[in-house]
């Protein structure tokens, strides 16, 4: 039974997400107002600029995360970028099997249509956008350790952090594509909630290890796509990075079923 005491401490192991998610909805609700008052090539310009920063942030996971990563040491012999590959490609075919990105665009059309309005300014949402933005904000260590510092040791610093640069990412995004990008919000925090409250469940088995290979390689996967998300935002050729989204998946699988051979 949940009782006072427990929702408390679980309010407080969970602050740094509901921060997180204010914050998004913070940078949506000024990103919204603004791009009704900016002009459509401004607004076009601030796209590419994101697009660009984007890929920053993207190469700097991907590259960074793959310097770190000793895949040897774990008892992989397989090099990071070609497990990466593996899981980016397999991800991409199961994501296509499943229809995911049609699926994303089928349910994403009537909220398009009934928030955006036919005299709307703002970009259609395209469904990758959608999903990158979401591998954007979830994807990477700050994301974890945030979430399990916060609940083991009830203090959400990191996840204020994230919160913060995740809210300014949001107001580029909602003054371009509208207030749609909210929508980001419920899986955000459906990821985060869920990490921190099995950080609580399990609290004697969870260790934050910064240097965990399975968290290193999941990183490189993710700035891939986050890479993916910035070629989609420059308006530039782009893989789908909503179908290779089980690629974060598949390679946590492929690294533990290496690790046993």
């Amino acid at each position: 039974m949940l009782t006072a005491p427990i929702l408390i401490h679980w309010l407080q192991a969970t602050s740094g997400s509901w921060f997180n998610a204010l914050a998004v909805l913070c940078g949506v609700l000024v990103g919204s107002c603004l791009g009704h008052r900016l002009p459509r090539d401004l607004r076009d310009q601030a796209r590419g600029w994101l697009g660009l920063v984007t890929l920053v942030i993207g190469l700097r996971m991907a590259i960074g995360a793959a310097e770190d990563v000793s895949l040897s040491a774990a008892g992989l012999a397989i090099p990071a970028e070609l497990l990466t590959l593996l899981s980016l490609v397999a991800g991409a075919a199961l994501g296509h099997r499943l229809r995911l990105a049609r699926r994303l665009e089928q349910w994403l059309q009537p909220m398009t249509a009934a928030l955006q309005g036919p005299r709307s300014s703002a970009t259609a949402l395209d469904p990758g956008l959608l999903s990158g933005t979401f591998v954007l904000f979830c994807v990477g260590p700050l994301t974890l350790l945030g979430c399990l510092r916060n609940a083991l040791l009830a203090s959400p610093d990191l996840l204020l952090v994230k919160g913060s640069m995740d809210g300014l990412t949001a107001v580029l995004l909602s003054a371009t594509y509208g207030p749609l990008v909210a929508l980001v919000v419920v899986p955000l925090l459906l990821f985060q909630l869920g990490i921190s409250s099995l950080a609580l469940l399990f609290h004697g088995a969870v260790i934050a290890d910064p240097s965990d290979p399975t968290l290193l390689i999941s990183t490189v996967v993710g700035g891939v796509l986050v890479v993916g998300l910035a070629f989609q935002l420059a308006g530039l050729p782009h893989p789908a990075v909503t179908d290779a989204l089980p690629s974060l998946l598949l390679v946590v699988l492929f690294t533990h079923l290496l690790a046993l051979l």
